[in-house]
């Protein structure tokens, strides 16, 4: 069946490939990898795990803009739910092997690790932030499939050093081995760990159990 232009495909029904990182394993549909091969297929959701959200983006979006780009569009699941895959390092780059650009949908735990990759990697159009009015979110989306990619920072970001550190406590790191990784001292480690749970809205512990 031909695909239509604007058509957000499902893939939670899909064969699954395992990449492995560092001993990391990030699930990514076949289909994914091959959308660069498929001129049909404009729009797509990794990982595909919510419903409701699949079919609240085709509703309340995609039914009503066009893409005027020549290449696919991911929107990313960037929920607290799926933290372990995103404080991985790698999980980025897969994505972009299929040549897709990037639209992180975030919640309210994770606004500010969002915030961070989009300052850091171009192939990220936008970010939908969880504060984001519906009109905000309509441009944000018109502005990406038409061209206009911004970059913007949230105040609050989290720095660098964070982003390290929150990937080596995903791993199940102690706190010596990551101070001793990062070569910081305790002290300074334990103000970073605080600084994570105030920005990600909830204890770290807690987070990873998802």
């Amino acid at each position: 069946m031909e695909m239509k232009q604007g058509l957000l495909i499902p893939m939670q029904n899909e064969q699954n490939k395992n990449f492995k990182d560092d001993g990391e394993v990030i699930t990514i549909s076949d289909q994914l990898l091959e959308m660069q091969n498929s001129p049909g297929i404009k729009y797509s959701i990794w990982p595909d795990r919510n419903y409701y959200l699949r079919v609240g983006i085709q509703a309340a979006l995609l039914d009503k803009q066009h893409n005027h780009l020549n290449f696919n569009f991911i929107f990313v699941d960037f929920s607290h739910y799926n933290i372990k895959l995103f404080s991985d390092p790698h999980w980025i780059s897969h994505l972009v092997k299929s040549g897709s650009g990037l639209i992180l949908l975030s919640d309210y735990r994770m606004d500010n690790l969002a915030s961070w990759w989009w300052k850091n990697n171009q192939r990220i159009a936008t970010v939908i932030y969880s504060s984001d009015c519906k009109q905000s979110i309509t441009k944000k989306i018109k502005d990406v499939l038409i061209g206009r990619w911004g970059n913007g920072v949230k105040p609050g970001s989290l720095t660098t050093l964070e982003v390290e550190v929150l990937n080596l406590l995903s791993r199940e790191y102690t706190l010596k081995d990551i101070a001793d990784s990062l070569g910081i001292d305790r002290k300074k480690l334990y103000n970073i760990r605080f600084s994570l749970q105030r920005k990600l809205n909830g204890e770290i512990n807690k987070l990873f159990l998802f």
